[in-house]
């Protein structure tokens, strides 16, 4: 009779299943006890962390951690390229406006104007291929693109051209 409760009603405390199923509480302890030996039924606190004690269909506890994984997984959303790159950029000072200054920016220096920056393709990110549109490019160590002020450098006809052994 208690398998069928435990199966049902979820986690339940030996007082609930008492008024369930109008046995004594002496009893229920001494099959819930069984119950556990025989790997069917799980004892813990599972609704209230301080809570008292409770026991739970192994299966049906197994079901509800599963939807409750499957909930949380629908409520996180993946961000576009575009915004994890945005992102990016401004987290690591580069994007226009976020560079440090000062004695908290020591490290991270403002570029001069005109200043050409090489990015690596072996970048393990494969940021590159985000920046530049299209086909993508193979990650090889030896190819890098410039940049010249925070787009490709000029004088490239495509993505492509920019690509240059280092």
């Amino acid at each position: 009779m208690l398998r069928g409760h435990l199966d049902c009603r979820g986690p339940s405390t030996v007082a609930d299943l008492a008024q369930a199923t109008g046995l004594r509480p002496a009893d229920i302890g001494i099959a819930l006890a069984r119950l556990e030996d025989e790997g069917f039924a799980i004892r813990g606190r599972f609704t209230r962390p301080g809570g008292d004690e409770e026991y739970c269909s192994r299966r049906l506890l197994a079901r509800i951690h599963a939807y409750t994984r499957q909930r949380q997984r629908r409520e996180i959303e993946p961000v576009t390229a575009r915004d994890f790159m945005r992102f990016l950029l401004r987290w690591q000072h580069l994007a226009p406006g976020t560079q440090s200054q000062g004695r908290h920016g020591a490290v991270r220096k403002q570029r001069p104007a005109g200043e050409t920056i090489r990015l690596s393709a072996a970048d393990p990110l494969n940021l590159t291929s985000i920046v530049l549109p299209g086909p993508r490019i193979p990650a090889i160590p030896a190819n890098s693109v410039t940049y010249l002020d925070g787009a490709v450098a000029p004088g490239t006809a495509s993505p492509e051209a920019a690509w240059s052994a280092s």
